[in-house]
């Protein structure tokens, strides 16, 4: 028998015996009412403690792992399988020109067109596949790591992982993003959070004389 099984079954005597015979020993004096009120308080007072210390506290034989979940892709990318050949591949696409290193991971074109899996146009995906290619699956925290890494790398955030990781590049002057001169194309990823000035309204033309 586990000895969390074992710890179990005392805690549930001892709460019984402490509980039952309290409350006996109360009524056998003739104390009806705190009997009662004794009995209903230890039964608060064990379902209490018994959920603090067997439910809600993780046991020592339930894997640890960090973050307990985590998006699919950094923040903003866009899920997309690959197939090559035989092999399929999970990637992530920016079709918002977040990333703030576009040599590293280009924004996804604008025009309607699909950028072919092959070696010259790898920049357009982050490659989770490759990525984690040589990293122990059962490592989470060298899954998280490698993750990490390449996400920082791409210019890419990604909460869960890189928080608080990212360099100084984040949070002032970034690079402009590859899609600002496309189409449709989301303003550029600078950096600056500061609120543009507002445009001044257009002179009112003086009145005929």
């Amino acid at each position: 028998m586990e000895e969390r099984t074992v710890k179990i079954l005392i805690y549930v005597l001892l709460s019984l015996a402490i509980g039952i015979g309290g409350t006996v020993a109360l009524m056998s004096g003739g104390r009806s009412t705190a009997g009662i009120i004794y009995l209903i308080g230890a039964i608060l007072i064990f379902i209490f403690f018994g959920l603090r210390w067997f439910v809600y506290s993780t046991p020592s034989w339930v894997a640890k792992s960090w973050p307990p979940n985590i998006n699919t892709c950094p923040d903003f990318l866009v899920y997309m399988s690959v197939t090559d050949g035989n092999n399929k591949y999970d990637t992530c696409i920016d079709v918002q020109g977040v990333s703030t290193q576009p040599t590293v991971l280009k924004c996804w074109p604008k025009d309607g067109t699909t950028p072919t899996f092959s070696p010259v146009n790898y920049g357009y995906f982050f490659n989770k596949t490759e990525i984690l290619k040589n990293v122990n699956a059962s490592d989470v925290n060298a899954v998280r790591s490698a993750l990490s890494t390449a996400a920082i790398q791409a210019g890419v955030s990604w909460e869960g992982l890189t928080d608080g990781k990212e360099p100084v590049a984040f949070n002032t002057a970034a690079t402009t993003s590859t899609c600002a001169s496309q189409p449709g194309a989301p303003p550029a990823n600078t950096g600056n959070t500061a609120t543009p000035p507002a445009t001044p309204p257009p002179a009112t033309p003086p009145a005929n004389p």
